[in-house]
């Protein structure tokens, strides 16, 4: 998720999306994340990951810290601008199928620039799965 996230920064022009899965961006790295053009993104995340917070900030593997990183609903509202994304269309609940906790929230963005598109699926409850 991280190699995706810098290569939409750096290369956009090379893709047509990429997905980043459970991960965000470092803050150090943020303020250089550039891209060349609009381009489609999906964003997955998880509320409760105890390896990448939602909420951004420190990410603890092993017992060693390993940076700090941008929470998922502003590196959302990034794309969301990058991509000329006018407004959330819609979002999705699928219920909790199988009596583990979890649910998943689907936030999908509309009238985005030629290129640009943008979801969000929000995995409510789960860990670093």
């Amino acid at each position: 998720g991280f190699m995706s996230s810098r290569l939409l920064c750096e290369r956009a022009d090379l893709f047509r999306g990429g997905a980043i899965l459970t991960a965000s961006i470092s803050t150090d790295f943020f303020p250089n994340c550039k891209p060349s053009q609009p381009i489609a993104v999906l964003l997955m995340n998880s509320t409760k990951d105890p390896i990448i917070p939602y909420d951004g900030g420190i990410i603890k593997f092993f017992g060693k810290e390993r940076g700090s990183i941008l929470s998922t609903d502003d590196y959302l509202a990034f794309w969301q601008e990058k991509n000329g994304c006018v407004s959330k269309k819609e979002t999705i609940e699928i219920a909790d199928k199988d009596g583990d906790g979890t649910s998943v929230s689907i936030e999908s963005y509309e009238d985005c620039a030629n290129r640009g598109a943008l979801l969000l699926y929000k995995i409510n409850g789960a860990g670093h799965t």
